[in-house]
């Protein structure tokens, strides 16, 4: 009778085990994707973008060396264009891709009605670490008069993927001064954008890119060889 039960009882775990390798659970990109719109993306994904699509045959290449950004690369791109959002290097690491870059702003006032300019990332997952100067950022809330990045947008294409411009209410989200070397965090569909900058502030960005949107190989032109 107990060789019976203990018969049945790894019969039964085994099937049970045989459903979990079975089932294959994906993450889903967007909170809704079991939702889709008419043109059967997941609910909230931007018309005329297409989601690429994972290849399981794609080999996943073992990677073979380093890649260096030294300083003089920085100032060589900050020198030919002071301000802004600026990809350095894009690096195929084997599962993903991964973009590092440098933001540099100058003095940002507050706006008029206290609202925060901001932008939401829908696919990728920003690393700040901020190198020189301070600011307000603002993390969270909820946007209004969001449009999305167009299709030809350098944002697009090379920094970040499909995005959001919007705005956040005052009051609405987190406030947070960050300075010289402060890391955020942020992950994808969080609004993030900076309430003010008293003087100036500059920071490093790391950007995986599990998606592959962002081309691998890329070298920002200004970078000297």
């Amino acid at each position: 009778m107990q060789k019976t039960i203990l018969t049945l009882a790894l019969f039964a775990l085994s099937q049970t085990m045989g459903y979990a390798q079975d089932a294959k659970p994906k993450a889903p990109f967007f909170p809704s994707e079991t939702q889709k719109n008419a043109a059967g993306r997941p609910a909230g994904w931007p018309d005329g973008w297409d989601q690429p699509k994972a290849d399981p045959k794609r080999p996943t290449p073992k990677p073979n060396g380093a890649t260096f950004i030294e300083r003089g690369d920085v100032e060589d791109v900050l020198k030919a264009i002071p301000q802004g959002d600026h990809c350095l290097k894009s690096v195929d690491i084997g599962k993903e891709n991964l973009s590092v870059g440098v933001v540099a702003y100058g003095q940002r006032k507050k706006n008029a009605d206290g609202s925060t300019n901001v932008i939401v990332h829908h696919g990728q997952t920003e690393t700040y670490l901020i190198v020189s100067g301070s600011g307000f950022l603002v993390t969270g809330g909820t946007v209004y008069d969001g449009v999305e990045l167009t299709n030809d947008s350098a944002a697009k294409t090379t920094y970040n993927g499909p995005s959001l411009n919007g705005r956040v209410k005052a009051g609405d989200g987190s406030i947070r001064e960050v300075k010289p070397g402060d890391v955020v965090i942020i992950p994808p569909d969080v609004p993030h954008g900076w309430l003010e900058v008293p003087e100036h502030i500059e920071y490093m960005t790391v950007r995986p890119d599990p998606e592959r949107f962002l081309p691998a190989g890329y070298v920002n032109p200004h970078i000297k060889k």
